[in-house]
């Protein structure tokens, strides 16, 4: 079988993702396999056709399926990616790669699952199905489930994830490539103030986070960017800020490759998700020195982040409280100093990186 020969010249890992379009579980595997992992080699096999809004080094199988159109011939990819990577793991990424490692029984690989949501009761509906029927497998077919945040655990777990097979690793940054501008920032009156999320406003809050800044009393100062996937084309939001009187000062972005450079444009980054598990982009944003505003869910309250600057989800007084405090932040480098130095120390990629090598030395029982 594939995955059943020694491991003394290192372990293969697939790593099976739906698509390496703009997200935060795409971006954290494409950090992971970036990262230096002596005697790891990593493939990646997707499910969905379409191009990588990351830049891979290594090996892409790339699907043929379409997004929310589940298809029996993506079972079989996957028997022929196994087939020609021989792995000994294979590291699925999100719920529908997790049902699909079904078709790996046989392989002689070690499954892990990756889960990068807070909570399931929030998923559409065929995905709450797929996370669902996972519960009901998670005690026999994984060898591990990777959470990605406690909260992320503690949700899925009271959902019927099996207890047994949980752990958590957080996602992994390249503080090389985020990392404060490296010249100061002239003082100025105006606040930049971005978004970086893809449009899905109920669960991000695009909406909520509008009617927040249309009636703040920072508006005047305001500069706004939103950026993500389906910002730079979603009619709705075009016409909501143009309503609110907001569209003259929001500038709008799809999916950027290089968001570092966005970062080092902005001051003030804000988050008003009702779920989040460790969101990627305030990682990034917190690494590069931004002041950071963001709802109180998942794992965001234990970031190390201001208190004060932390706002109850959807409660548009308390954020609005917030956007306050955080703007007070702005231009305080010592501020951002300690969220550097917390964020390097905590989800810097080399460590991360470190400790799913374990885990995969682990779950092969590596001989050496």
């Amino acid at each position: 079988m594939p995955g059943s020969e020694g491991t003394r010249g290192g372990i293969r890992v697939l790593h099976l993702i739906p698509h390496l379009a703009q997200g935060g579980a795409e971006a954290a595997l494409a950090a992971l396999v970036a990262a230096p992992q002596p005697r790891i080699e990593h493939a990646v096999c997707t499910m969905i056709t379409g191009p990588s809004h990351f830049d891979l080094a290594q090996p892409i199988l790339r699907g043929s399926g379409r997004q929310g159109s589940p298809s029996p011939a993506l079972a079989l990819h996957l028997r022929r990616a196994l087939w020609k990577v021989r792995p000994h793991v294979l590291h699925c990424w999100m719920y529908h790669a997790n049902l699909l490692s079904l078709a790996s029984v046989g392989f002689g690989v070690r499954i892990l699952w990756s889960i990068h949501s807070e909570r399931p009761d929030v998923l559409k509906r065929m995905t709450r199905w797929a996370s669902a029927t996972c519960a009901r497998l998670s005690s026999v077919l994984p060898d591990r489930i990777i959470y990605v945040a406690e909260t992320a655990r503690a949700h899925h777990e009271a959902a019927g994830y099996a207890p047994a097979r949980g752990i958590v690793i957080p996602n992994g940054i390249n503080t090389e490539r985020f990392r404060p501008a490296t010249m100061a920032r002239p003082h100025h009156n105006t606040i930049r103030l971005g978004m970086i999320a893809r449009f899905d406003p109920a669960v991000k809050g695009h909406h909520f986070l509008i009617d927040v800044l249309a009636t703040h009393p920072l508006r005047s100062r305001l500069l706004i960017v939103f950026a993500g996937a389906g910002c730079d084309t979603a009619q709705e939001l075009r016409d909501h800020l143009e309503a609110v009187g907001l569209l003259g000062q929001t500038r709008l972005f799809g999916a950027l490759t290089q968001i570092e450079q966005l970062y080092k444009d902005l001051d003030l980054l804000v988050l008003p998700s009702s779920s989040e598990a460790l969101p990627m982009s305030l990682l990034e944003g917190a690494a590069m020195g931004l002041v950071i505003c963001a709802s109180r869910v998942g794992d965001i309250p234990w970031l190390g982040l201001p208190e004060e600057t932390l706002f109850k989800p959807g409660d548009a007084f308390d954020c609005g409280r917030a956007l306050t405090a955080a703007a007070a932040l702005v231009g305080r480098p010592e501020v951002a100093m300690k969220q550097r130095v917390l964020i390097e120390s905590r989800f810097g990629i080399d460590a991360v990186a470190r400790r799913y090598a374990e885990l995969y030395r682990d779950v092969v029982k590596v001989q050496h």
